[in-house]
Protein backbone atom coordinates (compact mmCIF):
# COMPACT_ATOMS: atom_id res chain seq x y z
CA UNK A 1 0.00 0.00 0.00
CA UNK A 2 3.10 2.47 0.81
CA UNK A 3 4.78 1.57 -2.23
CA UNK A 4 1.52 2.48 -4.23
CA UNK A 5 1.16 5.31 -2.34
CA UNK A 6 4.75 6.19 -3.61
CA UNK A 7 3.96 5.67 -7.38
CA UNK A 8 0.45 7.96 -7.44
CA UNK A 9 3.02 11.01 -5.63
CA UNK A 10 5.77 10.57 -7.88
CA UNK A 11 2.96 10.29 -11.06
CA UNK A 12 1.17 13.32 -9.72
CA UNK A 13 4.52 15.16 -9.18
CA UNK A 14 5.44 14.28 -13.34
CA UNK A 15 1.97 14.91 -13.74
CA UNK A 16 2.37 18.50 -12.23
CA UNK A 17 5.77 19.22 -13.18
CA UNK A 18 5.96 18.13 -16.68
CA UNK A 19 3.62 20.63 -17.91
CA UNK A 20 6.55 23.56 -17.47
CA UNK A 21 9.07 21.36 -19.41
CA UNK A 22 8.76 22.32 -23.55
CA UNK A 23 8.44 18.59 -24.08
CA UNK A 24 5.02 18.48 -22.77
CA UNK A 25 4.33 21.70 -24.34
CA UNK A 26 4.86 20.35 -27.50
CA UNK A 27 2.40 17.01 -26.90
CA UNK A 28 5.52 15.03 -26.51
CA UNK A 29 4.71 13.69 -23.21
CA UNK A 30 4.89 9.88 -24.02
CA UNK A 31 3.86 7.34 -21.21
CA UNK A 32 3.65 3.32 -21.48
CA UNK A 33 3.24 0.70 -19.22
CA UNK A 34 4.30 -3.75 -19.34
CA UNK A 35 2.91 -6.21 -16.92
CA UNK A 36 6.32 -8.22 -15.32
CA UNK A 37 3.98 -10.95 -14.91
CA UNK A 38 3.69 -11.49 -18.42
CA UNK A 39 7.03 -10.90 -19.33
CA UNK A 40 8.42 -13.49 -16.54
CA UNK A 41 6.08 -16.08 -17.87
CA UNK A 42 6.15 -15.45 -21.73
CA UNK A 43 9.83 -14.47 -22.22
CA UNK A 44 12.02 -17.68 -22.77
CA UNK A 45 14.26 -16.47 -19.76
CA UNK A 46 11.59 -16.35 -17.75
CA UNK A 47 9.96 -19.73 -18.65
CA UNK A 48 13.56 -21.14 -18.20
CA UNK A 49 13.81 -19.76 -14.60
CA UNK A 50 10.37 -21.08 -13.61
CA UNK A 51 11.10 -23.94 -14.93
CA UNK A 52 14.19 -24.07 -12.60
CA UNK A 53 12.37 -22.85 -10.11
CA UNK A 54 9.64 -25.47 -9.84
CA UNK A 55 12.56 -28.04 -10.40
CA UNK A 56 13.89 -27.17 -7.08
CA UNK A 57 9.89 -26.49 -5.34
CA UNK A 58 9.57 -30.34 -6.23
CA UNK A 59 12.79 -31.54 -4.64
CA UNK A 60 12.41 -29.57 -1.80
CA UNK A 61 8.43 -31.23 -1.53
CA UNK A 62 10.12 -34.56 -1.90
CA UNK A 63 12.60 -34.13 0.66
CA UNK A 64 9.64 -32.76 3.20
CA UNK A 65 7.31 -34.92 2.32
CA UNK A 66 9.64 -38.02 3.15
CA UNK A 67 9.89 -37.00 6.56
CA UNK A 68 6.05 -36.10 6.99
CA UNK A 69 5.68 -39.56 5.95
CA UNK A 70 7.95 -41.07 9.17
CA UNK A 71 6.26 -38.98 10.93
CA UNK A 72 2.62 -39.88 9.74
CA UNK A 73 4.09 -43.62 9.92
CA UNK A 74 4.97 -43.31 13.79
CA UNK A 75 1.80 -41.07 14.93
CA UNK A 76 -0.12 -44.10 13.24
CA UNK A 77 1.95 -46.32 15.02
CA UNK A 78 1.50 -44.41 18.22
CA UNK A 79 -2.14 -44.35 17.91
CA UNK A 80 -2.78 -47.79 17.22
CA UNK A 81 -0.67 -49.26 19.95
CA UNK A 82 -0.23 -46.60 22.46
CA UNK A 83 -3.38 -48.76 24.84
CA UNK A 84 -0.70 -51.85 24.63
CA UNK A 85 1.92 -49.65 26.15
CA UNK A 86 2.64 -48.83 29.86
CA UNK A 87 2.34 -45.25 30.87
CA UNK A 88 6.45 -45.26 31.29
CA UNK A 89 6.51 -46.18 27.24
CA UNK A 90 3.36 -44.17 26.40
CA UNK A 91 4.97 -40.86 27.82
CA UNK A 92 8.24 -42.10 25.94
CA UNK A 93 6.54 -42.30 22.69
CA UNK A 94 4.65 -39.45 22.84
CA UNK A 95 7.45 -37.45 23.95
CA UNK A 96 9.39 -38.85 20.87
CA UNK A 97 5.87 -37.75 18.49
CA UNK A 98 6.45 -34.05 20.06
CA UNK A 99 9.92 -33.87 18.98
CA UNK A 100 9.88 -34.91 15.48
CA UNK A 101 6.82 -33.16 14.68
CA UNK A 102 9.07 -29.83 16.05
CA UNK A 103 11.44 -30.98 13.56
CA UNK A 104 9.25 -31.27 11.09
CA UNK A 105 8.10 -27.75 10.93
CA UNK A 106 11.61 -26.77 11.26
CA UNK A 107 12.25 -28.68 8.32
CA UNK A 108 9.00 -26.81 6.65
CA UNK A 109 10.47 -23.64 7.99
CA UNK A 110 13.66 -24.59 5.91
CA UNK A 111 12.46 -25.20 3.08
CA UNK A 112 10.70 -22.13 2.89
CA UNK A 113 13.50 -19.89 3.41
CA UNK A 114 15.45 -22.07 0.93
CA UNK A 115 13.25 -21.60 -1.89
CA UNK A 116 12.39 -18.33 -1.10
CA UNK A 117 16.62 -18.08 -1.38
CA UNK A 118 16.66 -20.14 -4.64
CA UNK A 119 13.85 -17.47 -6.14
CA UNK A 120 16.10 -14.75 -5.25
CA UNK A 121 18.80 -16.28 -6.45
CA UNK A 122 17.34 -16.71 -10.02
CA UNK A 123 14.80 -13.88 -10.47
CA UNK A 124 17.08 -10.76 -9.36
CA UNK A 125 19.04 -11.42 -12.38
CA UNK A 126 16.34 -11.37 -14.54
CA UNK A 127 14.79 -9.11 -13.12
CA UNK A 128 18.01 -6.46 -13.46
CA UNK A 129 17.76 -7.78 -17.17
CA UNK A 130 14.08 -6.78 -17.49
CA UNK A 131 14.94 -3.37 -15.88
CA UNK A 132 17.88 -2.81 -18.37
CA UNK A 133 15.45 -3.61 -21.20
CA UNK A 134 13.04 -1.71 -20.24
CA UNK A 135 15.46 1.48 -20.17
CA UNK A 136 16.65 0.38 -24.09
CA UNK A 137 12.48 0.40 -24.68
CA UNK A 138 11.97 3.52 -22.97
CA UNK A 139 15.13 5.59 -25.14
CA UNK A 140 14.37 3.92 -28.14
CA UNK A 141 10.07 4.76 -27.46
CA UNK A 142 11.19 8.06 -26.63
CA UNK A 143 9.10 7.18 -23.40
CA UNK A 144 8.93 9.84 -20.50
CA UNK A 145 7.48 7.42 -17.79
CA UNK A 146 7.42 3.56 -18.27
CA UNK A 147 4.88 1.75 -15.25
CA UNK A 148 4.61 -1.84 -14.15
CA UNK A 149 1.31 -2.78 -14.56
CA UNK A 150 -0.22 -4.26 -11.18
CA UNK A 151 2.53 -1.92 -8.78
CA UNK A 152 1.38 1.42 -10.42
CA UNK A 153 -2.23 0.84 -10.07
CA UNK A 154 -2.99 1.10 -13.28
CA UNK A 155 -6.87 -0.06 -13.70
CA UNK A 156 -7.35 0.73 -17.04
CA UNK A 157 -4.93 1.91 -20.23
CA UNK A 158 -5.34 1.56 -23.99
CA UNK A 159 -3.78 -1.51 -25.18
CA UNK A 160 -1.33 1.01 -27.33
CA UNK A 161 0.35 2.35 -24.54
CA UNK A 162 1.08 -1.66 -23.54
CA UNK A 163 5.05 -2.18 -23.89
CA UNK A 164 4.46 -6.31 -22.15
CA UNK A 165 5.15 -7.41 -26.18
CA UNK A 166 8.00 -5.11 -27.06
CA UNK A 167 9.62 -5.84 -23.70
CA UNK A 168 9.46 -9.41 -23.92
CA UNK A 169 10.81 -9.69 -27.76
CA UNK A 170 13.67 -7.41 -26.66
CA UNK A 171 14.51 -9.38 -23.53
CA UNK A 172 14.43 -12.77 -25.99
CA UNK A 173 16.79 -11.24 -28.01
CA UNK A 174 18.68 -10.37 -25.38
CA UNK A 175 18.70 -13.81 -23.38
CA UNK A 176 19.35 -15.68 -27.25
CA UNK A 177 22.64 -13.77 -27.50
CA UNK A 178 23.68 -14.32 -24.04
CA UNK A 179 22.76 -17.95 -24.58
CA UNK A 180 24.72 -18.11 -27.59
CA UNK A 181 27.98 -15.99 -26.26
CA UNK A 182 27.63 -19.10 -23.36
CA UNK A 183 27.70 -21.62 -25.74
CA UNK A 184 30.18 -20.12 -28.02
CA UNK A 185 32.54 -19.90 -24.97
CA UNK A 186 31.87 -23.50 -23.59
CA UNK A 187 33.39 -24.82 -27.10
CA UNK A 188 36.67 -22.88 -26.49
Amino acid sequence: MRRAWLLIIITAFFLTALPATGAYAAGQLKIGYFDITGVITKSEAGKAKKKELNNEVEAVKKEVKKYEDVFAKKRSEFDSKSLLWGEKVRKEKLRELAIMERQLQERRRAAEMRLRQVQRRLMDPLLRDVKSVLERVGKRGGYSIIFERGQAGIFYAPGAYNLTDRVIKEFNDMYEKKRKSRSKSKKR
